[in-house]
């Protein structure tokens, strides 16, 4: 929905419904009903409007690697769900099925990998998000790749302390 009103030019704002659940709270607010709930969120915007950003989406490339780190970490917890099941498979067949099984899937994790460098290296911004994250001390590609295709603009946020809440 945000992405289809953005592209008929509305001004959207996607907001973390935890904002207005403390929000709520902080009022003391205990009535849920849908009427209650919409003044509640009207209550909201107008205390909150001026720290609030308007939404943009995802960059193509961005979106691309959001997929891709996605399928990544599944691909990853597949392996280790078939290598575990391997560990207690004595039938050479099964073993055999659950190897090669396994084998594509580290196949389809280079495959991945090598279309998240390229994205990356194709694109200028990406490339320099992507070189300042690694720089930290105990960020890799993968969890660099992540937080790019993951987080909102960091640009939006005030300080380190916003972003890592």
């Amino acid at each position: 929905l945000a992405e289809h009103m953005y592209h008929n030019n509305a001004v959207v704002y996607v907001i973390n419904p935890a904002l207005i659940k403390y929000y709520g709270k902080s009022l003391n607010y205990r009535i849920k009903t849908d009427k209650q709930d919409a003044k509640l969120i009207q209550s909201f915007l107008a205390t909150n409007f001026e720290n609030l950003h308007a939404w943009k989406p995802l960059s193509k490339n961005q979106q691309s690697l959001k997929e891709l780190s996605r399928c990544l970490h599944n691909l990853k917890l597949d392996i280790v769900r078939f290598s575990n099941a391997l560990e207690s498979r004595l039938d050479m067949d099964v073993r055999t099925a659950y190897e090669k099984i396994m084998k594509a899937l580290e196949d389809s994790i280079k495959d991945i990998i090598a279309k998240m460098k390229a994205i990356v290296n194709d694109d200028t911004a990406l490339q320099k998000m992507f070189d300042l994250l690694i720089s930290i001390p105990g960020v890799g590609e993968v969890t660099a790749w992540t937080l790019i295709s993951e987080l909102p603009d960091i640009r939006e946020f005030k300080n380190a302390k916003q972003m890592a809440a």
